[in-house]
């Protein structure tokens, strides 16, 4: 069997983004573009709204296997104001391969890359933020030396 390739997703909550449906238009693209053998990779996906619920969803909607990272303060899915997040959200849970347990959302970052290989990552002009945190551990943590960077829209795809 193949080694299997493990990718965190980071990115923004959707408040922070202006064409959602562009955005995962962008996603669908990502995924088949580089990653077109699904047995071959795990994403590791916080379940915040925007970017980890739209890539959570359709990678499960194209077979991918995806572990969840969860901060215990969201287990009631406090972050989702509409109906379908909120729907959304529960079925993520129950599809999940795994699912972590955090205390806090730096914890969860941290979680999350260590679990990696790799990093995706949507970034916006909001600098002070989540996605930044896990960006910088990640670029700490591994070897910047092997780093191979494509960029695709506002994904950045770390290898």
């Amino acid at each position: 069997m193949k080694d299997i390739i493990k990718i965190t997703i980071t990115g923004h909550r959707k408040k922070y983004i202006k064409d959602h449906k562009k955005i995962k238009q962008d996603i669908e693209y990502i995924l088949d573009k580089y990653f077109p053998e699904k047995n071959k990779y795990l994403f590791n996906i916080g379940l915040s709204d925007g970017i980890d619920l739209w890539f959570w969803y359709t990678a499960l909607k194209k077979w991918y296997k995806v572990d969840s990272h969860l901060v215990k303060s969201d287990e009631e899915g406090r972050w989702y104001r509409d109906d379908e997040d909120y729907k959304l959200f529960n079925y993520i849970l129950k599809n999940s391969q795994k699912i972590y347990k955090y205390d806090d959302y730096l914890e969860r970052n941290t979680g999350m890359v260590k679990k990696c290989e790799w990093l995706i990552a949507y970034l916006t002009k909001k600098w002070c933020s989540g996605t930044l945190d896990t960006i910088w551990k990640f670029l700490i943590m591994k070897n910047l030396n092997k780093l191979n960077i494509s960029k695709y829209n506002n994904f950045i795809i770390f290898k």
